[in-house]
This record gives structure tokens, C-alpha cells and sequence, in this order.
């Protein structure tokens, strides 16, 4: 199969390392790395389409106080499959990657197969995340009826989660068996081996990090109750929020905020290394997650992962092995309970650092990703 070539269909440039997240950039890297010849299909200038749907979702805001999901609107995706039915006819190509590309792919023509990638599908969106709640009748049915089309226009699909693959077989009637289950990797560089990270001595304090963009979303307000709860039981504890910015309120001196690391600087990229390796516990009470490769990245530092049981998360955090998945209704004190419970016994905290660590290394790092999705395409490829 080192001969195939496949065509990387996103309106994402998937060289740019910022690009979601920088799952863009892993994904083509490892694909390149399973031997295929892959080809960026280049970016789209949909400028004068997005321009309208800003514009009809500006004034849908103002007079009906609703939501307009110009992303997932007809006309948009009807201008993705013009352009990308040219581009896909100029050369031969055995196969179309398309991650996250439900509005590029649903109106395109070709007999070429195409295996999709999402940490989701539009139904667990719809009044999961705030971008999709108060949607207008119609932008709710352009954008159901854009995903129907995307899925049932790929042979193969790939999803991280059980959460994922669910939605699709029971919101768009797909067949279960086209549907593959991969968890994505940790999108860092220079990851310590397993030797560096499990040999690194237990502090007294219990390191705790809090790791996002969006305080309210991510539950920042939970993590910073867990924390004063753990100081309560007279644990010696210290907090690090980073990647954003608390509100003034959120003080204490055992607090270090970190508002931003930019894992495309080798500076930020060793910073974020160091503060991984200085950490016992991720505490993310998130209400709102597709998957969270954050608790990818945890693992791979031996880093129990503590959340909520929401969204996609069952597909990156296992009870017991690198982390546990809480109530969502927990509170701090339920939070704090369990991470005391663990830190407290040093042959179990111990015990759940090494399976974080070998999970990572089983399941949760992009080798094992690019070498599962290798299966997929070679299944799609002999038809």
C-alpha cells in the first residue's frame, strides 16, 4: 500500500500547527508516517459565502435572538463540494481522508472513497456546547441534513468514542460496522520516556493542574473548590490554572496561573514539559467535552486524569486505569474525596501513575492511531 495516494480534504490547513488544536497537523503526519503518499487539497477561499452566513447570523442574533450555524449551512457546503470537485478530477487519487469535514464532503461528487474523521456528530451538539443552542429551525435542519449527507457519502468513519459512534448509528441510521473506534494522541513533542516519568519521587503536596482554554466550560470553578477542599483536610496542596485566565476572585497563595503556553514554541513546548513533570493530578471537571486529548497528554506523563463523566470523555479517561470519570453534578468536595483517596495510599497513587503510562502507550499516542487507521483505509482501498 506505500503506492496509495490519498487526497487530505479540509477547509484546514492542516500544516498549521494551531490548526484544531493541532489534531490536523498529527493526523497528516502520522498518515505520511504509515507510508501513503498524502496530498493537502489545499484551502478554499469561501470568503463571499462566510461573509453572508456571519451576516445572516449577526441579524438572526439581533431580531430573533437565536442562532445561525452559517458553518453548517447549505449554501456554504455546496461551495466546498464546487471547489473540491475540480480539484479531486485534476489527479488520481485512491482515497479521501476528511477529518472534521461534514460541510466539505455532504454535496461533493466522486467515486473516490472517502474514510471521515470527527470527535462527534451534529446531534450531541445541538444544545451541548453554546454554539449550538438556540438554533433556528432552518439552521437546524441544513446542518442535520449536511451531516446525513457526510456520513452516508463515507465508506469508513472514524470516531475516538463510544459517545460518537452511538450518535451516528441512532441519530442517522449508519451501519455500525462502518464505524471504527480510534482515540486520538497527545499532541506534544519530546515526550519523556516511560523511565524518566514513573521514576520521578512523589512530593508531599498534591500538585494539582488545571489545563484549558475556557474557564466556565472546562469547570475552573470546580477545580479551585476541589483545591481549597484538600487544604481543608490539611493536605498541603498547590493549583495551577493554565492556559487561561480565572476570574479575580480565584486567589490563594499556593495559586499559579499560567494564562497561555504555545505548543508551537520550543520555549512553551519545554515549559509545558516541566509543568507535566511537576504534576500528580489533572483536574478537569469539564461540562462540555468531544474526547480531550489533554487527558491523552496527561497519560503520557503518568498523570491521573479526575473529570466528569460527559460527552466523548469515556473514550480518553478509564476509570481506574489513567484517571476517574465523576458525576456531573459532583461537587469540589466530591472531586477532592477522590483525588485524597488516591494520593493518600502511595502504592495505589503509584500503581494508577503506570497504568496512566501504559495506557498512553497502548492506546492514547498517534502510532497507535496512524496504525488502526492503517487498517481502515486498507479495508476501504480492497473494497
Amino acid at each position: 500500500m506505500s503506492e496509495v495516494k490519498i487526497a487530505y480534504l479540509s477547509s484546514s490547513n492542516p500544516y498549521d500547527k494551531k490548526s484544531w488544536s493541532g489534531i490536523h497537523y498529527h493526523l497528516l503526519k502520522t498518515i505520511v508516517n504509515q507510508g501513503y503518499e498524502v496530498e493537502y487539497l489545499g484551502e478554499v477561499d469561501a470568503s463571499i459565502p462566510i461573509f453572508f452566513g456571519k451576516l445572516k447570523s449577526l441579524l438572526t442574533k439581533i431580531f430573533l435572538r437565536k442562532q445561525y450555524d452559517y458553518r453548517h449551512s447549505v449554501s456554504l457546503s455546496k461551495h466546498y463540494a464546487k471547489h473540491y470537485n475540480k480539484k479531486l478530477v485534476e489527479k488520481h487519487y485512491d482515497l479521501i481522508f476528511a477529518p472534521v469535514a461534514s460541510c466539505e464532503i455532504a454535496y461533493i461528487k466522486t467515486k473516490i472513497p472517502i474514510v471521515s474523521l470527527s470527535d462527534t456528530t451534529f446531534s450531541n451538539m445541538i444544545n451541548y456546547y453554546s454554539n449550538y443552542t438556540k438554533l433556528t429551525k432552518k439552521s437546524l435542519k441544513q446542518a442535520l441534513l449536511i451531516e446525513q449527507k457526510a456520513l452516508s457519502n463515507s465508506a469508513a468513519i472514524i470516531y475516538p468514542s463510544a459517545w460518537a459512534k452511538n450518535s451516528a448509528i441512532t441519530d442517522f441510521k449508519i451501519p455500525s460496522e462502518k464505524i471504527k473506534i480510534i482515540p486520538l494522541g497527545a499532541n506534544l513533542e519530546n515526550i519523556p520516556s516511560a523511565e524518566i516519568v514513573l521514576n520521578k519521587p512523589q512530593s508531599s503536596t498534591c500538585r494539582l493542574l488545571f489545563l484549558g482554554v475556557d474557564w466556565e466550560r472546562k469547570g475552573g470553578q470546580i477545580a479551585f473548590e476541589t483545591f481549597l477542599e484538600l487544604k481543608k483536610m490539611n493536605i498541603e496542596t498547590s493549583l495551577v490554572i493554565c492556559g487561561c485566565i480565572p476570574p479575580d476572585q480565584i486567589k490563594n497563595e499556593n495559586l499559579q496561573i499560567i494564562p497561555f503556553l504555545d505548543k508551537n514554541n520550543i520555549d512553551d513546548q519545554q515549559k509545558l514539559n516541566d509543568l507535566l513533570l511537576n504534576t500528580d493530578f489533572l483536574i478537569l471537571p469539564t461540562k462540555a467535552e468531544c474526547f480531550g486529548v489533554v487527558f491523552c497528554e496527561a497519560s503520557a506523563f503518568g498523570i491521573p486524569s479526575v473529570t466528569c463523566d460527559t460527552g466523548g470523555v469515556e473514550g480518553a479517561v478509564k476509570n481506574g486505569i489513567n484517571g476517574y470519570r465523576l458525576h456531573m453534578n459532583a461537587s469540589g468536595l466530591d472531586f477532592a474525596n477522590q483525588i485524597a483517596s488516591i494520593f493518600q495510599e502511595k502504592s495505589n497513587f503509584e500503581n494508577l501513575r503506570e497504568s496512566c503510562r501504559s495506557i498512553y502507550e497502548k492506546n492514547l499516542n498517534w502510532d497507535s492511531w496512524g496504525s488502526k487507521a492503517k487498517e481502515v483505509f486498507d479495508e476501504v482501498l480492497l473494497g
